[in-house]
């Protein structure tokens, strides 16, 4: 019975799309979705830093190939950890070799879903929520110094934290070694999971993605270009990127 469950697996599809808004003369935001393998990566290449846009298309194409990789690990959660690790070490790796003195680097987030469960691989702000039966719940947490200064200090204005949110903590690429985060737990059928930049749930209220998941999950391809038009409507002033994924059933 052990081995069967194991053989099972969830089928998903998915829909993403990017866009360079209306203020930024380059998007540097990059995503990969891929159904057949069910591995789902989003970066937000860090613009106060050099080439942004390089640091996360390496990422997510180097995440995807490592997470594609042969598991030599008795755990999947050892796995994904250990394609996180890797991909920080060659975008980190290949700014000493091309950018001699200066950084790049780049958030990822990462959704991996294998076999029963999903996999969810963090670090920096971009974000991975879950709807589930039309209760929106955001997976990751955000690594930035308003987020980090709010949980270890209290009495701070709403304006002085404002101005710290963009400064992230953790990233991709900028440190020789890195400490991803690793969610997981068991999906379900008509999970939808959303993977999206700062440039979208900036732009909107997590009120106002639920309202949009819940008139439209079951057509992504709409729900995704609501997503964008809404977030461009209401801002626009940073990239907008998001792959949104749905649990479908059991195979």
């Amino acid at each position: 019975m052990k081995r069967m469950m194991n053989s099972r697996k969830l089928k998903t599809k998915s829909h993403g799309l990017s866009n360079i808004g209306k203020k930024r003369k380059d998007n540097q935001d990059s995503f990969y979705a891929s159904d057949g393998r069910q591995v789902y990566i989003i970066a937000d290449g860090m613009g106060g830093l050099h080439e942004g846009k390089v640091a996360s298309r390496l990422a997510v194409q180097t995440m995807a190939d490592n997470i594609r990789a042969e598991n030599p690990a008795h755990s999947f959660y050892a796995h994904v950890l250990n394609a996180v690790i890797l991909t920080n070490q060659t975008v980190f790796g290949f700014a000493q070799e091309n950018y001699p003195g200066l950084k790049i680097g780049t958030t990822l987030s990462a959704l991996i879903i294998h076999q029963l469960k999903y996999y969810v691989a963090h670090i920096g702000d971009s974000r991975c929520y879950l709807f589930r039966k039309e209760k929106l719940i955001q997976i990751t947490e955000d690594q930035t110094l308003e987020q980090k200064i709010s949980k270890i200090s209290f009495g701070h204005s709403k304006k002085f934290l404002k101005s710290k949110r963009h400064i992230l903590t953790h990233a991709i690429g900028v440190k020789e070694s890195c400490s991803p985060i690793i969610y997981h737990d068991d999906a379900k059928i008509g999970d939808l999971f959303l993977l999206c930049t700062d440039g979208l749930y900036n732009a909107m209220s997590a009120e106002e993605i639920r309202t949009l998941l819940c008139k439209n999950s079951s057509d992504l391809d709409s729900l995704s270009k609501d997503l964008l038009s809404h977030s461009l409507e209401r801002d626009g002033s940073d990239n907008i990127s998001h792959i949104v994924v749905k649990v479908e059933n059991i195979l």
